[in-house]
């Protein structure tokens, strides 16, 4: 796929700005390309092209805490779940536990509710 002239200029400023700054090897691990799921996209994301995960700090959706998404949870997600590669993190694991526990609720109600229709409709059939 071709860029125009512009977004290949801009494209390789990002990827030198982020080259340029230190490597930490703390807080980065390799990325392994053939394992992610690209899905049916066209490009790639700059983590792809950098060549390792990297710490991302980010704010939880429901709570406003500020939380950092570390690069060994990102391979997991990206290369052993095989999460699409534009997805991230947007809730602290607070609130992912609470967000999980909230839609197990929800379906259990529903399946209560639709066991006792079942019943009450087997019971107006005859």
């Amino acid at each position: 796929m071709k860029h125009s002239p512009k977004q290949s200029a801009r494209k390789n400023r990002q990827m030198a700005w982020r080259r340029s700054h230190d490597f930490d090897s703390s807080t980065c691990v390799p990325v392994d390309p053939s394992k992610l799921n690209a899905g049916n996209s066209w490009g790639r994301p700059l983590f792809v092209d950098d060549g390792y995960y990297k710490d991302k700090t980010f704010v939880c959706r429901d709570c406003g805490q500020a939380c950092v998404w570390k690069a060994e949870d990102q391979k997991w997600w990206y290369e052993e779940m095989c999460g699409f590669i534009y997805t991230t993190a947007v809730r602290c694991r607070a609130c992912r536990i609470k967000e999980r526990d909230r839609k197990a609720e929800i379906r259990r109600m529903s399946e209560e509710g639709m066991a006792r229709k079942r019943a009450w409709q087997a019971q107006n059939e005859t």
